[in-house]
């Protein structure tokens, strides 16, 4: 059994306490660093440690099992699904986010665990579904060699000892990486955790994430291109789509909604979402971000959110469920969200402050959010219950 460290706002609970069974709705978390928690003083965060914001406690406990620089296929290689199906019940909710890793249109060095490759497209541009297949962690694909004597005809020891060693930890048999998904691809992947959830009577999710912040050169639109979600149109993001529509899942859409807030800000004021990559990582929030983010040494992330980002993430999701919920859209005849409709809150328990530049921005987050996501706002304008019922006209 794996045991775990999850970090939440308030305490650290050791995975065995976190599963206990309980009698409310559970909504399980599969993801990577852009879902797990973090702790209090780092200014990094993922959308699952702000997600119990949005719910009523008394109603729906969340679960998150999410663990950075995780994949579809890593994830289930090292046993983290087959410990969350254990805790998995009837009418629970498993949350899967899985992408940025994934993606193996960057750099194959992590192509041994992390890389799910897509597989070929039909006509129609449909990625397929190819069955994984185990092989003994013994054998490292030969495109890892071919990757790592690119640069260099020498490669050291270590370097092939460390990723033998990552392979250990699996057992005896892990899926693989394989060129264009002969041996396992993507949405097979995605498949499993849909499959986990369905057998245990709960209900899958798929979540898209949010974009890579990348733009593009005159700095108003998000690229599109390797190692950003795939290229030829955000690749991954189709293949999640693709994956939602076949077999009938509910889908938390958020790529595009975040997308647009992301270019609606701009390259710049865009990254007061994200976290620090090189500089202070930690301290008072917000003040000694911002510090952090306008020093000139500092390097702001492309991917991680920071706490606001986080939090937004989070308001979105539940904004999109609540959608769901007012059109009482069901899928695989009835699956839906309607037994959260009453642990849904109108407003989160608490805000996260956002960084001092993004309040003049007011306007945009008023025309991409439902929620008030401004602390102390008090706008009678912005509620999210007369957008409901605007939707169900």
């Amino acid at each position: 059994m794996i045991y775990d460290t999850v970090v939440s706002e308030n305490r650290v609970m050791s995975m065995q306490e976190q599963v206990m069974p309980d009698k409310k709705i559970t909504i399980h978390l599969a993801g990577d660093s852009l879902v797990q928690g973090y702790r209090d003083e780092e200014f990094v965060a993922g959308w699952g440690q702000y997600l119990p914001l949005f719910l009523k406690e008394n109603l729906v406990n969340v679960k998150n099992y999410a663990r950075g620089g995780r994949s579809s296929r890593s994830f289930i290689n090292e046993g983290r699904l087959e410990q969350l199906k254990r805790n998995l019940k009837k009418g629970d909710y498993l949350f899967i986010h899985f992408c940025h890793n994934d993606d193996a249109t960057k750099s194959k060095e992590t192509l041994h665990n992390r890389l799910t490759p897509l597989g070929n497209p039909d006509e129609k541009g449909r990625f397929p579904v190819v069955k994984g297949e185990p092989v003994p962690t013994d054998l490292l694909p030969a495109e890892y060699f071919e990757e790592l004597t690119k640069k260099s005809r020498y490669v050291e020891r270590s370097t092939i000892e460390t990723a033998y060693d990552t392979l250990k930890q699996y057992g005896d048999y892990y899926f693989p990486y394989s060129e264009n998904g002969v041996m396992g691809t993507y949405k097979w992947f995605l498949l499993q955790y849909i499959k986990a959830a369905r057998t245990a009577k709960a209900i899958p999710v798929l979540v898209t994430p949010p974009p890579r912040l990348a733009f593009t050169k005159n700095g108003d639109k998000i690229k599109d291109g390797d190692g950003l979600h795939g290229g030829n149109n955000f690749a991954y993001i189709r293949a999640i789509r693709q994956i939602s529509k076949e077999k009938d899942v509910l889908i938390l859409d958020t790529f595009n909604e975040m997308r647009s807030v992301f270019e609606a800000l701009g390259e710049k004021d865009s990254h007061y979402l994200t976290a620090i990559k090189s500089g202070i990582l930690s301290g008072k929030w917000p003040e000694d971000y911002i510090y952090s983010a306008n020093n000139p040494a500092s390097v702001q992330e492309d991917t991680h959110l920071n706490k606001y980002g986080a939090f937004l993430m989070a308001a979105k999701l539940c904004e999109d469920m609540l959608i769901y919920i007012t059109h009482d859209i069901s899928r695989n005849a009835n699956e839906s969200f309607m037994p959260l409709k009453d642990a849904i809150l109108m407003d989160p328990v608490r805000k996260i402050r956002p960084p001092e530049p993004l309040i003049g921005r007011k306007a945009v987050f008023r025309k991409f959010f439902r929620y008030d996501v401004m602390p102390d706002n008090n706008d009678p304008d912005f509620e999210i219950e007369k957008y409901l019922k605007e939707v169900e006209k």
